[in-house]
């Protein structure tokens, strides 16, 4: 394609053989019409071509911003996990990686967070303030696992007011707490955990109810069918092997507990020689037999035995579960534990 400047020297050419040459045009006056001609042909390629360099020293200016401030996105990202980024960028409607900081950073300046190794980085502290903030005040704007977690949230305000339970470490907004500990999150919209979706068994034989206590890959793996179909299934920490967990088929025989906690294994602290002891928190409990219960727990879940008897399950899931076995009560729910150490 021919530019405009290459029109204007072809243009200049011929003016210059017909007025020039045949005409006897003075030479003075006719390079003051070519220069008029030129900056009028040639101006508009001139500031688009200028535009062009601006924008392009724009752009590669926001690159390597971005390209700085990756490893700080990144850190959001381990912190409080994808999902949870993505809402936040739709919420406030933002659109790229610098926009999001700057949101990041305005927030904490507003919540008091502002300290060196936590600028422009997510961290749970903050984002539980724009979950009170912020999401509380605008619901209808809130996606349905949003939701969930502010309910979660609101419910387990229950144990601050609750002297004896050590509800200091019932955090909610960290990731390790609400999907567990170096485990795959949910897949969208679902209550299956992303790892083990094509893993359990989508259905059973009969057209019942039942909590299934397994090992997958060698991991301990909880999956809740509900009229044969699955309909949840998690990594889940049962009994050490000098604490197991009782392997059984059965139905639960106590009510499911929102709030329960337990006096059987209390921490104790030891602190201007003023001895306190606060009773382990165990939300959204679901018992199984005697003393083992379904529940969360703020030791690591990851499909490894760690309890001395109960099935410790991530926040996200057993809350589910809890909310289930409550809704089913009437056709009961079969907790079978039979596999959980094969």
């Amino acid at each position: 394609m021919i530019s405009r400047i290459s029109y204007l020297f072809i243009l200049s050419e011929i003016l210059f053989l017909n007025y020039y040459c045949f005409y006897n045009m003075d030479r003075r006056d006719f390079l003051k019409w070519a220069f008029f001609l030129w900056v009028w042909l040639a101006l508009p390629d001139y500031l688009k071509a200028e535009e062009l360099v601006v924008n392009d020293t724009n752009y590669k200016v926001d690159i390597i911003l971005t390209e700085e401030d990756v490893l700080k996105y990144e850190r959001s990202l381990w912190s409080v996990w994808k999902k949870e980024i993505d809402f936040f960028n739709k919420f406030f409607e933002l659109w790229d990686i610098k926009q999001f900081l700057i949101k990041v950073e305005n927030l904490q300046e507003e919540f008091g967070f502002i300290w060196k190794s936590s600028d422009w980085i997510l961290w749970p502290a903050s984002l539980k303030q724009i979950y009170i903030e912020y999401y509380s005040k605008n619901q209808d704007k809130l996606d349905v696992e949003i939701k969930k977690r502010l309910s979660i949230y609101n419910e387990m305000l229950w144990y601050k007011k609750n002297k004896k339970a050590k509800s200091w470490k019932l955090d909610v907004f960290s990731t390790n707490t609400y999907y567990a500990k170096d485990v795959w999150i949910n897949k969208e919209n679902t209550f299956i955990n992303e790892n083990l979706f094509w893993k359990v068994p989508d259905s059973i034989d009969e057209k019942i109810n039942k909590i299934i206590v397994s090992k997958i890959e060698g991991k301990n793996v909880l999956s809740f069918y509900v009229e044969g179909e699955l309909y949840l299934a998690t990594y889940v920490s049962p009994g050490l092997l000098d604490h197991k967990t009782s392997r059984l088929k059965t139905i639960w025989k106590k009510h499911p507990d929102m709030h329960h906690y337990s006096s059987e294994y209390p921490e104790v602290n030891i602190k201007k020689k003023i001895f306190e002891k606060w009773w382990a928190v165990m939300p959204y409990a679901v018992h199984i037999d005697w003393k083992e219960w379904i529940h969360w727990s703020d030791w690591p879940i990851n499909g490894n035995p760690a309890s001395h008897g109960c099935i410790r399950t991530p926040l996200f899931y057993v809350r589910e579960i809890h909310e289930k076995v409550k809704e089913l009560w009437i056709k009961n729910v079969i907790i079978d534990t039979t596999w959980i150490y094969s």
